[in-house]
């Protein structure tokens, strides 16, 4: 009989002590995952370039008479900006315009010279060696005109010279000599230099491997290089977007990477030549992509990526993954993950594969305050 009574103590003992000895059930806090479409970019370091660059430069030699632009203006093509003293070359012009009158002069006369002689040639009343001469006379005299027009075109040339006109159109910068300077077309430093800058230039450096890849990237046209939007030290995006137009094909031996061109419109003039600027090439629109925080994935010591799952009877499942890009601190995970499936991301250091736990819904630091 008292036997009889011990065994309903020694079962409720039994149970309380299974219960003191089953682990914990672990409260983690899980991501539904769910098919989102996202924008894959790729983002480099960049620096402006002025669309084209010109030196300003004498073809000919002189002294500087006077500089005819505001430093830091906007120039046109063809806009006069130094005059040298032109007194010389107006000479020359007079002496080379002389010289060809007279060379005029003599064909004139070896001209009717050669006619007399024919005339008289066919008389019977001149020898052939003085037709012969009388020809190759007026030959030399039509071939001294030849040159002598060509020194004055020359000299025309070089009076033109004497004022120095904007090769391009573009802002010009700082002058490096004033009136009185002597200067000549061997001179190593420029007069100045004038930038177009209406559209820029923005040269990234990207990983040989990558660099291929950019530059056969689309845009909506289906014509046109990867878009590339232009990120301001600051962090700001500049309204202006770029397309790719090329990567040089000289890979740098040091660091592995090519130049990789874009070209910015730049109306507003907010880009300048030499500003750092970050460069974040749009690859494309990838669909229903499944995308985790950062923090719930995992890595092993080989370091491939794993994170941990909750099934339907809220058990762990550690499950390997391969995950791609980063997007605003989240992995697009390409394999291993279906969309609906509870993702643990925060209490996932303390879980084994089976484990019961009781999850919660996890909040980003952001929406929960």
């Amino acid at each position: 009989m008292f036997a009889w009574t011990l065994l309903p103590l020694l079962a409720c003992d039994g149970k309380q002590e299974a219960a003191a000895y089953a682990p914990p059930v672990q409260e983690v806090a899980t991501l539904k995952v769910q098919g989102e479409s996202v924008v894959l970019h790729d983002e480099f370091p960049g620096r402006v370039a002025a669309f084209r660059v010109a030196e300003v430069r004498p073809q000919v030699g002189g002294l500087v008479r006077s500089r005819r632009f505001v430093e830091g203006d906007t120039v046109q093509k063809g806009q006069p900006l130094y005059s040298l003293e032109a007194a010389v070359f107006r000479a020359t012009v007079d002496g080379a315009a002389a010289a060809h009158s007279g060379s005029e002069a003599s064909k004139l006369q070896a001209e009717l010279h050669a006619k007399r002689i024919q005339v008289l040639f066919d008389q019977g009343a001149s020898t052939q060696q003085a037709l012969d001469d009388a020809r190759a006379t007026l030959a030399i005299a039509t071939a001294e005109v030849a040159r002598a027009r060509a020194a004055l075109e020359r000299a025309r040339v070089d009076l033109d010279y004497a004022t120095i006109t904007a090769p391009i159109a573009g802002h010009i910068g700082i002058s490096q000599v004033n009136e009185g300077a002597l200067v000549g077309p061997a001179d190593v430093t420029p007069l100045s230099v004038i930038q177009q800058i209406d559209r820029v230039f923005v040269d990234i450096k990207s990983p040989a491997d990558r660099a291929v890849s950019l530059q056969s990237a689309q845009g909506g046209s289906g014509s046109e290089g990867a878009e590339v939007i232009l990120i301001s030290a600051s962090g700001a995006p500049y309204p202006e977007r770029g397309r790719v137009q090329f990567s040089d094909i000289t890979v740098d031996p040091g660091s592995g990477e090519r130049t990789v061109r874009v070209l910015v419109p730049n109306e507003k003039q907010q880009l300048l030549p030499g500003m750092f600027v970050r460069a974040r090439v749009v690859l494309g629109e990838v669909q229903n992509a499944l995308l985790v925080p950062q923090q719930s994935v995992l890595h092993d010591a080989e370091g491939k990526a794993q994170l941990f799952v909750v099934r339907e009877d809220n058990t762990a499942e550690q499950r390997a993954v391969r995950v791609g890009r980063v997007i605003h601190g989240r992995y697009v995970v390409e394999e291993g993950l279906s969309a609906g499936e509870r993702v643990v991301v925060e209490g996932q250091d303390r879980l084994a594969p089976g484990l019961q736990v009781t999850p919660v819904e996890w909040q980003h630091a952001s929406t929960a305050r």
